[in-house]
């Protein structure tokens, strides 16, 4: 597998973890979230403070992970 094959495959998956990710609206972590789960990616939160993050009353992506 050359390096175009590489570059090609990882632009083409939709899950993503969010390391850091807030509940606070305000945050880049919250806002660049919901932009990528609008936009078709799977969000996989990852905050060890909190156990599952809501935003505008639906669930931001799976279950938040601590680690």
């Amino acid at each position: 597998m050359n390096n175009i094959d590489i570059i090609t495959k990882i632009l083409k998956m939709k899950t993503i973890a969010v390391v850091g990710f807030s509940p606070k609206k305000e945050r880049p972590s919250h806002y660049v979230s919901m932009y990528m789960k609008d936009n078709g990616y799977d969000v996989i939160p990852v905050n060890p403070g909190h156990k599952e993050i809501r935003s505008e009353e639906r669930r931001v992506g799976k279950e938040c992970r601590s680690r």
